[in-house]
């Protein structure tokens, strides 16, 4: 064991490996940290569900200005990776939080151009599969990562005008409830996906005037899962101390 002279001080932001198992075929998270991405590209994290609604307590975990014109991030539970698709319909895929953070070591998983100006978008470990929402309100669910990326539609849920151009939409396992935040900044939930697909049901939780205008907003579980199954083994290292931050948006 190092001695008072041979000890170093850890910052409180590390990369490690984590013990804990990775989610498997969409298990649920006991805990979740929420996520939002100002149109301005700065990274709040919300360590509890009241201080998300509340906008209280947020940690600014960093700022890419670049993200604050994008059209949307999700965590993938399945894959346990970070994604976030850029104004021009570009979808990327960060391995780690620190990647995500940094933006850096970023992967091109496809292109699309009409996913540049949608709504939103996210991955629903229930269901098992991937939604988008257009930009006119439209819900379009793939039943496989392959399919998101390829823009093969597998269901179309048709329209809700409400959707249109809201500022973000998640699934919370945390909740097993289904979010979105519109243009005027009120967040909705919704309990179940038959509710969220029909725009019934949905209770106004709270009104946060500038969530409107947001790049987006999205979960993640905390503590993360320990290896990210879309990536290279030693894209298990990923960053603890204060927490882990994830976005999505509009």
């Amino acid at each position: 064991m190092p001695t008072g002279s041979q000890r170093r001080v850890v910052p409180s932001w590390v990369l490690v490996a984590l013990s804990t198992p990775a989610l498997l075929g969409g298990a649920m998270a006991s805990a979740v940290d929420y996520v939002r991405v100002e149109n301005g590209g700065s990274i709040i994290r919300y360590a509890t569900f009241g201080d998300f609604v509340a906008n209280a307590n947020g940690v600014t975990e960093g700022t890419i200005a670049a993200y604050g014109d994008d059209a949307g991030f999700f965590y993938d539970f399945d894959r346990g990776t970070y994604f976030r698709i850029d104004d021009a319909g570009n979808v990327f895929e960060y391995a780690t939080a620190s990647d995500f953070l940094a933006n850096q070591n970023a992967m091109a998983q496809g292109a699309n151009a009409t996913y540049g100006n949608d709504s939103g978008f996210f991955h629903d470990p229930v269901r098992q599969s991937y939604f988008r929402i257009g930009n006119a309100g439209g819900i379009l669910e793939y039943a496989s990562f392959g399919e998101f990326i390829t823009n093969t539609v597998t269901v179309n849920h048709g329209f809700q005008g409400r959707y249109s151009g809201n500022a973000g939409l998640f699934y919370d396992p945390s909740r097993t409830s289904y979010f979105r935040v519109d243009l005027g900044g009120v967040v909705f939930e919704y309990g179940t996906s038959v509710d969220f697909l029909a725009d019934s049901n949905g209770a106004s939780l709270a009104q946060i005037v500038i969530y409107g205008d947001d790049a987006g907003f999205f979960v993640v579980p905390d503590p993360p899962p320990a290896v990210p199954l879309g990536a290279a083994p030693l894209a298990g290292l990923v960053l603890l101390g204060t927490g882990v931050a994830v976005l999505r948006r509009r």
